[in-house]
């Protein structure tokens, strides 16, 4: 019998919990008006994760949906807007006849890393919007080179089935279906939550 308390236990139930969580946000996430909170409730459990703090997964996670239902509604409503301004840098650059491509990767990659902070910082303080995506913004810009991993992370993964051989599709497409939302979520909480906790010590000195 496993033991949760030897190493291969605590291995295999980090496994199923982030195939939990992964289920269950594309399980709240398909109503679209409830993936921003879904999305919120899956960054808190990943916390929580991380904290080592007692948690009831399933519960805690729906229980979250529900609590975050209106900040998930803003956090569409900043995607959306953020998309929208993206797409008219993009058509911009064509516009000026500039070299659209690599241009156009730079600015999804720090958009994107931009939108990540926020939903971080949405999953981690219980602050106003506006308030939330200040600091998001700031602490993107001060901290680039996380917002680089975090755009590595969450768009980076998803980029490589452009150039994993055919051979090896099932298998990626099933952690793609099945781990990659949780996986990406967990990575990306255990960065930020690190960096947060450097930024509260440079503030505090």
């Amino acid at each position: 019998m496993l033991r949760p308390d030897k190493p291969l236990g605590k291995i295999l139930s980090a496994i199923l919990d982030q195939f939990v969580l992964n289920l269950l946000f594309m399980l709240c996430a398909m109503p679209v008006i409830t993936l921003g909170a879904a999305a919120i409730s899956l960054y808190e459990q990943e916390y929580a994760i991380w904290e080592s703090r007692d948690t009831q997964l399933v519960r805690s996670y729906l229980r979250g949906v529900l609590r975050n239902f209106f900040k998930g509604l803003a956090l569409l409503g900043i995607g959306a807007v953020m998309a929208v301004a993206g797409m008219g840098i993009w058509s911009s650059l064509i516009l000026l006849g500039l070299p659209v491509r690599p241009t156009a990767a730079v600015i999804v990659w720090i958009v994107g890393g931009i939108f990540l902070w926020f939903l971080g910082l949405t999953g981690r303080y219980e602050q106003k919007t506006g308030i939330t995506f200040r600091n998001a913004y700031i602490l993107a810009i001060r901290k680039l080179p996380v917002t680089l991993a975090l755009g590595l992370i969450n768009l980076g993964c998803p980029a490589l089935l452009l150039v994993v051989p055919e051979t090896l599709w099932a298998g990626y497409l099933f952690f793609l279906l099945f781990f990659f939302s949780a996986t990406a979520a967990c990575l990306s909480a255990g960065l930020l939550l690190h960096t947060l906790k450097k930024v509260d010590a440079e503030e505090d000195e």
